[in-house]
């Protein structure tokens, strides 16, 4: 599919105004430059589908997910007729934190792409956590252990709860406000785990805003 999109381009002749051209007013090689269409053909594609996949499989899984989902994107925000081309639906949708949790958990649970994206050692090393790494090591990542590190976290924390004491709480107004400031401090670390998935830096994936962007379409769309 590369080869053929590339043939049609060059055929097309150095004056057009294309990213083959582009790319190629750049001084880049023919394998560059299928490696280059190629990724952009699936970046944002192929992964978002797994990703909507994995996401719609999940609520069935647990009690009452199959029906609260839905119903929570038919809130009162959503009422009324929306066209497919509607930008108005992912405003809406991320006003929806039940939906926007279950869009987030899908992407944690199953992250949508689990290549170990080697990244190289530069000419001088480098220490990470206190190994020295020398010139020309390649580092991966495998994604799964990070994201499904909020679950031995949530695990530990449900231990040392067992363990600890059931008294009774003077002042539930301070107590109540120490509970809203972990919940939004809890909330923020899970966000920035989720985003994990898609790299960081300029390492990132140059598909995660059309990542992000169609589930919060399909699901309002399909309500």
């Amino acid at each position: 599919m590369a080869k053929n999109l590339a043939g049609k381009k060059l055929a097309a002749g150095l004056d057009e105004n294309n990213v083959v051209q582009i790319h190629l007013r750049n001084e880049a090689t023919y394998k560059e430059l299928l490696a280059e269409i190629f990724l952009e053909l699936i970046a944002g594609s192929d992964s978002t589908a797994t990703a909507i996949r994995m996401i719609h499989a999940l609520p069935p899984q647990h009690a009452g997910g199959s029906e609260r989902a839905p119903s929570r994107t038919r809130h009162r925000h959503l009422q009324g007729p929306r066209q497919r081309s509607d930008p108005r639906c992912i405003a809406e949708a991320r006003r929806l934190p039940y939906l926007q949790a279950v869009i987030k958990e899908g992407l944690r649970m199953y992250p949508p792409s689990t290549g170990l994206n080697y990244k190289q050692v530069a000419k001088s090393g480098a220490e990470l956590c206190g190994q020295f790494l020398p010139e020309g090591t390649q580092l991966g990542v495998n994604i799964h252990q990070p994201e499904r590190w909020l679950e031995a976290a949530a695990d530990d924390d449900g231990d040392d709860d067992d363990d600890g004491d059931d008294g009774d709480d003077d002042g539930d107004d301070d107590v109540d406000d120490d509970d809203d400031d972990d919940s939004e401090g809890r909330s923020r670390e899970m966000a920035g785990v989720v985003d994990l998935a898609f790299g960081h830096g300029r390492f990132q994936c140059l598909g995660k805003t059309i990542a992000a962007m169609k589930p919060n379409k399909i699901f309002i769309l399909c309500r």
